[in-house]
């Protein structure tokens, strides 16, 4: 509740800041990593052992392309406007910050036998 709070007001102050600018990056950004770092708040509760032992399928398959994808679309904001709107909803922030920490600290099956 605290952190939708936080995220709120915050989020408030970046859209105000950028209404009286006229520049949207900022507020671009704000969304990429905000969804980045809920993701990462997420998946502390997926993670029973906070041991380093790193997953490297999912942190190279999954981890690495979405994080690609989350940073390259909002550089590329002024060109492809049509495919930021295409992720604009965060899930692929969202994906990268949950399979960081996983792909960090998760235990492979394999590894526990």
């Amino acid at each position: 509740m605290i952190l939708g709070y936080i995220d709120y007001r915050s989020g408030y102050a970046i859209k105000d800041y950028a209404s009286s600018t006229f520049s949207y990056n900022l507020v671009v950004w704000y969304e990429v990593g905000a969804m980045f770092l809920f993701g990462i708040y997420l998946s502390f509760l997926f993670i029973k052992r906070w041991s380093l032992q790193v997953n490297f399928p999912l942190l190279f398959c999954v981890c690495i392309p979405c994080l690609l994808l989350s940073v390259i679309v909002p550089f590329e904001l002024s060109n492809l406007f049509s495919m930021w709107k295409i992720m604009s909803n965060g899930i692929i922030s969202l994906v990268a910050g949950f399979t960081l920490p996983l792909g960090l600290f998760s235990v492979n099956e394999r590894s526990e036998r």
